[in-house]
C-alpha cells in the first residue's frame, strides 16, 4: 500500500507582508504581490504574527485570508484589493486570535490554487493592528506518494 507524506516545504518560510500591515485598520485589507505556484503545490502553511496591540482584539477576532487567482499566467487577477473584498469562492480561511492585546502568532494550513495568485489579508480583529512588526509568511508544499 502506498504511503502519503508531505513534501519538504524547505527550511524557511517566505516573508510576504511586513510593513504593509503596520497600523492596518479593522475591516481593512492588504493585497500582496503575486505568488508563482506553477510547480502546482497544493498546500500553504501561512503564519500571521500580530504585534502587541494598543487595544484588545474583539472576542472571535480573526485575520481573513483570500487567494486572488489568475487564469492567464499572472497577467489578470480576479477582483479583490485593499478596499475590495472578493467573493467567498476566494476565501482560504481565517486565523483566530484571543481577545487580548498580547502579541500572538497563528498558523494555518490552507489548500491553494495552481498557477499564480495573490494573498489578500483582511483585519477582522476589531482593532487596528500595531504600528510595527506584524508579518505574514508562507511555505508551499504538497503530498507525495512513496
Amino acid at each position: 500500500m502506498a504511503e502519503i507524506n508531505w513534501s519538504d516545504p524547505g527550511s524557511s518560510s517566505t516573508s510576504y507582508l511586513t510593513t504593509e500591515l503596520n497600523a492596518l485598520a479593522s475591516a481593512a485589507g492588504k493585497l500582496g504581490a503575486a505568488i508563482d505556484n506553477d510547480a502546482g503545490k497544493r498546500w500553504a502553511m501561512i503564519e500571521v504574527t500580530l504585534a502587541e496591540q494598543a487595544s484588545a482584539r474583539s472576542t472571535g477576532g480573526h485575520i481573513d485570508l483570500y487567494a486572488i487567482k489568475s487564469a492567464d499566467g499572472g497577467t489578470t487577477y480576479g477582483y479583490g484589493a485593499d478596499a475590495l473584498t472578493p467573493g467567498s469562492h476566494d476565501l482560504l480561511g481565517a486565523l483566530e486570535y484571543d481577545a487580548a492585546v498580547t502579541a500572538r502568532v497563528a498558523t494555518g494550513m490552507f489548500m491553494i490554487p495552481a498557477g499564480h495568485f495573490k494573498l489578500l489579508v483582511i483585519n477582522s480583529t476589531g482593532q487596528a493592528l500595531a504600528a510595527t512588526t506584524n508579518t505574514v509568511k508562507y511555505a508551499l508544499f504538497s503530498e507525495e506518494t512513496n
